[in-house]
């Protein structure tokens, strides 16, 4: 009986939650240290980072500081191009403010981090706004 609980319990949270499932390493509040500088509060588009010696790399995203948005997937298009697609938050109530949420990624394998690299990123949504960002250093 315990086993049929699991699937079970798997299909309510996609039913009634449509829950999301994350692929970024981790997700936190604000920007990356030194990067603060590197956006307009009055007009804010993400924008993407390197960490870790470009082990890793970050999509800042801007909205709702309760309904940041999910990346749903993230792979090396070539040596030089990461995708990253995104997807509302589950349904949920948000607050009406305007915060920067970073999500943090592996470098995908393939992906020359010693050239300059662009992240392609989707936010697949009802307007499926896409920016090709440079990754900072």
């Amino acid at each position: 009986m315990r086993t049929a609980a699991i699937p079970l319990a798997a299909l309510a949270c996609i039913l009634l939650a449509g829950c999301v499932q994350s692929v970024a390493v981790e997700t936190v509040r604000g920007v990356p240290d030194g990067h603060e500088s590197a956006f307009d509060m009055l007009d804010p588009e993400p924008f993407a980072t390197w960490l870790d010696d470009r082990d890793r790399f970050t999509v800042v995203t801007f909205g709702s500081s309760s309904c940041a948005p999910v990346p749903t997937s993230v792979e090396a298009t070539d040596a030089t191009t990461i995708a990253v697609t995104f997807v509302p938050a589950s349904a949920q109530v948000c607050t009406a403010d305007i915060a920067a949420t970073t999500h943090i990624f592996s470098t995908p394998d393939g992906v020359d981090a010693t050239a300059a690299v662009t992240v392609d990123v989707l936010i697949d949504d009802t307007t499926d706004d896409e920016f090709s960002l440079p990754l900072l250093d």
